[in-house]
């Protein structure tokens, strides 16, 4: 990431606070607000709209999720905190701090070769770290908690792209994804944020929780999304099974079979 060795280390001892102190020097107004949000915020309690005009951890009526409220201690309901989400069973099994419960500006830097190469280091390289310690931790545990469902079973992702079609070189070699790697295991997600007049669905085809980034719909703002994140430089592998897929009202998606290694 082009930082000096001893920046990430320390930065992973320091936790949340590197984090705040990555974000309000060197990320954007959009980032800022978002970690304000996970920081101070109960879930569902901003207005502030994404994807579709849904807001975060809210149905599609704009009411707080079920999912994303506790009691209060006295017989009512509010929204999760960030304390919530850290005593969650799945975070408290993964072992995993505030910092790694607290992603345009992780993912952009990191795919931008140009900027690798002048030595221009990434504003949030602790984020960075941190994320893919707590993806590792999440990882590890499913085959403890799931070891009777998903976690030695075949599971399919998908990934959905809009606006684009396949290269020739990476049909004939795969690519590595260096930023981390949303997926979901929610067909109809994908083809949703993909439809366009162009548009390539990768369905990864994933042997066990080995080969596939951990869920995360316990975090997500929109659990909904049913996602599966991957951690930076994932390698996609094609296995040469490709077909297109025509659907209601026209659109046309061409399907990759894939196979990720991490």
């Amino acid at each position: 990431m082009c930082v000096a060795p001893e920046v990430v280390p320390q930065g992973l001892l320091e936790g949340t606070a590197a984090i705040v102190r990555e974000v309000s020097a060197g990320g954007t107004d959009d980032d800022r607000e978002c970690l304000s949000y996970i920081l101070h915020a109960e879930a569902g309690s901003s207005d502030r709209t994404y994807q579709g005009g849904l807001k975060r951890d809210c149905d599609e009526r704009g009411r707080v999720m079920a999912c994303r409220t506790v009691t209060d201690g006295n017989g009512k309901m509010r929204g999760m905190r960030l304390e919530d989400f850290v005593s969650h069973a799945s975070a408290r099994h993964a072992n995993l701090t505030e910092a790694h419960v607290a992603f345009r500006s992780i993912n952009n830097p990191l795919r931008d070769k140009a900027r690798f190469e002048r030595g221009e280091p990434h504003q949030l390289p602790v984020t960075v770290a941190l994320l893919r310690d707590a993806l590792g931790k999440l990882r590890a545990v499913e085959a403890d908690q799931n070891s009777g469902k998903t976690a030695m079973r075949r599971v399919y992702l998908y990934r959905g792209m809009k606006d684009v079609t396949a290269p020739a070189d990476f049909m004939a070699q795969g690519g590595t994804e260096l930023a981390p790697m949303s997926t979901t295991s929610d067909l109809s997600v994908a083809m949703r944020y993909s439809a366009s007049s162009t548009s390539v669905l990768l369905r990864l085809i994933t042997e066990s929780f080995m080969q596939r980034g951990p869920d995360i719909c316990f975090l997500s703002a929109f659990p909904g999304e049913a996602e599966f994140l991957f951690p930076p430089l994932t390698y996609l592998e094609p296995t040469g099974d490709v077909e297109t897929v025509t659907v209601e009202g026209g659109l046309a998606y061409e399907v990759i079979d894939v196979r990720p290694r991490m």
